[in-house]
């Protein structure tokens, strides 16, 4: 039988000859770095960056769409020609937010004239219309649910949330890309937010709220204010008192003073503070039921606030305490009618021993002292109701949280039962409660009862702040030489945790507690958190019983951090369900946090629905100083590709909030390189104060085109990092196969593309902020001619290697190598013939 001999000195002439569908070969390579390539296809032409593009947002930034439509005195955009030759260039925007509001320029849209942009001349674009024609009524697009462009402009206000303006520059005649928008290059990112409706603290509210008729008439009405980026001044308030008839609705009622047609409400108008104190001066309030709410107005209109400026509405019952018999002075003591003496409903371990024994006493309580529990009232001033019991006013030496001595504090009681045994006197059954100062803000009641936490929003938090600083316990010393404190009552000696303001304290015959609130500095937004806790006990040796748990109320937002932080469920709830502070009795104290960490949006779900969030929990020391882990759902690059990141249960993310310690992992011991010679950037995740989301390992599933026997394929990678920041994303590099543990990342048996056998032996991906930088792929192939035998395949003699990598270097397109390797002979089985590929073989490649 005669021998059949053909011979090769060029691999790619083989190729040719036997239809080697390359292409298919090409788009495995390309996959891994996150490309779609497909038969006799081409990789498409990325945007240059010949134009740079500076934009800059002026505060104050308005919720006002029509304020953005030509970008009326609220836009300076700088373009800056990098190349060397002039460009006419047109723009195009882009507006986002973080709520799914979209607003962009028509893609069909071509101005009248382009700008003409010299080399290394910057172009100033003025802040106002002339030129920002790309950004009208007639030339942008909107997405917003079912709201179309006219119902936005009829409405007028975007909806709140984290907003980014990006600025592109085109080619004026073929539209071609001329700028890459990135953050702080063409992307700017600005919140906006409606402002809060006053809160009403005082009278409290609840048709059982009683205030008490004095002669001469003293009513003070309290509320927050209306804050966080606008200035107090701008801000007035209108104040409604209605009366309420039976049977008619409070809600009803203020609504038509509101509007001018409630003939019988009471309006003061223009009022600049937060307190308004209904004298003499005012109408004279009869006894009898009343419906009463503030509504706050923006004098410049440059904001709008929630609820148009309208409170809560509040009812009181406005009644006389009889006829007081006063004891020894020609007038009754006036308890002062600042807040009202708050119950207390605590459950104390501390308790006191209960006096018993004893008469009653009715006699003057000037230059006496009085026991209340472990305390005792002292520089007493009252008067003797007609029931035999007492209003008036004192003080009490009282411990306080890291203070180290008593600090007197001012005490007023409207109906305590005084008892005189072994000529001491002793409160046998009332309340005493802490004076606060004319206008100072009252701890919220809880929304839920049964859940008892109070929320207290950043308005309150900052009105806290702002009316504690001056009742600072900074100086003890001076504290106990002091006539007496009024509430609030500032703790500044607790460390960078925060300060607490202490809002309500109530003494009864057994226990003592306190209702206050911890502060906590957010530097990111310059706004404060602020946590409750409600009936915090002490005694007179311990200024906490046990433990002060501070609860947060309310989900509270971090957006420029993409942090949420997560109310406590309840008291005395599972430790991990929300965020608070704990003090304890030893002096300890730590937060413990439950957060929300919404990734860039250059990362998303692998469903495409919805926002990545990571749901953590951790503790710290204090804001500035604490980790979190969680788990996430699948996730995938925005920037395109199939790979999905998937994370097993014992597998979580770490989140770095601290700036006095460093996440553990061999990652941390340099800075971070993207390893772009052209345009290096680097990561100082080396250094306390990076924060971020650290990832020591991370299942990937692979593009589906990599498969084993039609089974998806998974590799895992370690040491990922994420960035925070509007041009944050995911950073690392993916390396699996032999280099990372000796074995292929697929075998050569397993791999079989239409006859033609491959292997893939080592994956290595460079990401850096969600973007493909560069990917390298090898392994073997084996020739179809070769057949399909394992025997052939698994022989080294028919294997021939094979590399492809894709590059982006700075400023260029992207380049793509996919190399076959010469070999010297390769001997190949077909039909019984033998195949040789000579030594003078040359490899195959093409770049793009």
């Amino acid at each position: 039988m005669g021998t059949n001999f053909n011979y090769y000195n060029n691999l790619s002439q083989y190729i040719k000859d036997y239809r080697f569908d390359w292409s298919k070969i090409f788009y495995i390579c390309l996959v891994v770095i996150g490309f779609g390539f497909t038969s006799n296809s081409r990789l498409s032409a990325q945007p240059t960056n010949h134009i740079r593009v500076t934009t800059t947002v002026l505060p104050p930034y308005s919720p006002y769409l029509s304020d953005y439509l030509e970008f009326r005195d609220k836009l300076i955009v700088v373009l800056n020609n990098t190349s060397g030759s002039t460009k006419n260039v047109k723009l195009g925007a882009r507006l986002t937010s973080d709520v799914g509001f979209i607003a962009e320029t028509d893609p069909d849209f071509q101005p009248g004239s382009p700008y003409i942009v010299q080399p290394s001349v910057p172009y100033d674009l003025l802040a106002n219309g002339d030129g920002y024609e790309f950004f009208t009524a007639q030339n942008i697009n909107i997405s917003y649910g079912d709201l179309t462009l006219d119902d936005l402009l009829a409405d007028g206000i975007l909806p709140e949330g984290r907003y980014t303006l990006c600025i592109t520059a085109y080619d004026y005649d073929n539209g071609a890309q001329l700028s890459v928008p990135t953050a702080g290059s063409g992307c700017t990112s600005f919140v906006i937010d409606y402002k809060n409706a006053p809160r009403l603290i005082a009278p409290l509210c609840g048709d059982s709220t009683k205030v008490t008729k004095w002669t001469p008439q003293n009513i003070s009405f309290m509320w927050t204010r209306v804050v966080a980026g606008i200035a107090l001044s701008d801000v007035v308030y209108d104040l409604y008192i209605v009366p309420l008839l039976e049977g008619t609705d409070p809600q009803d009622e203020v609504m038509s003073a509101v509007t001018g047609n409630n003939i019988n409400a009471i309006t003061v108008r223009d009022l600049t503070q937060a307190n308004y104190s209904l004298g003499i001066a005012d109408i004279i309030l009869e006894e009898g039921h009343y419906a009463w709410a503030v509504k706050a107005r923006d004098v410049l209109g440059n904001y709008p606030i929630e609820n148009d400026g309208l409170s809560q509405i509040c009812t009181f019952n406005y009644r006389g305490i009889g006829n007081i018999v006063p004891q020894s002075d020609t007038s009754a003591v006036v308890v002062p009618n600042i807040n009202p003496i708050v119950p207390n409903d605590a459950d104390c371990s501390c308790l006191a021993q209960l006096l018993g024994g004893g008469t009653n006493y009715e006699g003057s309580l000037t230059n006496k002292q009085v026991k209340i529990g472990e305390f005792t009232i002292e520089s007493i001033n009252a008067s003797l109701n007609p029931n035999g019991s007492y209003q008036g006013t004192g003080m009490i030496q009282m411990p306080v949280l890291n203070v180290a001595g008593m600090v007197k504090l001012k005490v007023a009681f409207n109906e305590i039962y005084v008892k005189s045994a072994d000529d001491k006197l002793f409160v046998a059954n009332g309340t005493v409660g802490g004076i606060k100062k004319p206008g100072a803000s009252l701890m919220p009641s809880a929304n839920n009862p049964q859940v008892g936490i109070p929320t207290i929003s950043p308005s309150e938090a900052q009105d806290i702040v702002d009316r504690t600083k001056n009742q600072m316990i900074s100086n003890i010393e001076s504290t106990a030489k002091s006539v007496g404190f009024e509430l609030p009552l500032g703790l500044d000696r607790l460390g960078p945790i925060g300060t607490i303001s202490i809002t309500d304290i109530t003494f009864t015959e057994r226990q003592a507690s306190f209702n206050a609130a911890v502060i906590v500095s957010i530097p990111e937004i310059n706004t404060p958190l602020a946590l409750g806790a409600k009936n915090i006990c002490f005694s007179k040796d311990k200024a906490i019983c046990g433990e002060g748990t501070f609860y947060l109320g309310s989900d509270f937002d971090v957006a420029s951090s993409g942090l949420k932080l997560l109310a406590t469920k309840g008291f005395g709830s599972a430790v991990d369900s929300g965020t608070y502070v704990t003090f304890k009795e030893d002096g300890k104290k730590f937060m413990r946090l439950r957060v929300d960490y919404k990734l860039p949006s250059s990362i998303r779900k692998a469903s495409d629905i919805g926002d990545v969030v990571v749901r953590m929990g951790g503790a710290g020391s204090h804001w500035n100083d604490w980790f979190a882990e969680g788990s996430v759902d699948d996730f995938k690059l925005s920037s395109g590709g199939d790979f999905v990141f998937k994370m097993t249960n014992d597998q979580k993310m770490v989140y770095d909030h601290s700036d006095e310690h460093k996440a553990n992992g061999p990652i941390f011991t340099q800075a971070y390189s993207n390893e772009d010679v052209a345009q290096p950037e680097s990561i100082a995740i080396h250094e306390v104060g990076w924060r971020g989301v650290y990832i020591p390992s991370i299942g990937v599933q692979l593009p589906g085109i990599l498969n084993n026997n039609g089974q998806p394929m998974a590799i895992v990678a370690k040491d990922l990092l994420i960035t925070q920041g509007s041009g944050g994303g995911l950073c690392g590099k993916i390396v699996a196969g032999k280099a990372a543990n000796g074995n292929p990342v697929l075998a050569i048996g397993d791999g079989n593309l239409a006859g033609w056998y491959y292997s893939i032996d080592n994956i290595n991906v460079n990401i850096w902020k969600s973007s493909f930088k560069s990917s390298g792929m090898d392994g073997k192939v084996v020739l179809p001619i070769s057949g399909g035998s394992a025997e052939v395949i698994n022989s080294p003699a028919s294997q021939l290697g094979y590399t492809c990598t894709l590059s982006f270097p700075a400023g260029q397109q992207a380049q793509f190598q996919f190399i076959i390797q010469p070999k010297r002979q390769l001997s190949c089985t077909y039909l019984g013939c033998k195949f040789c590929i000579g030594q003078n073989v040359k490899y195959y490649s093409r770049k793009y």
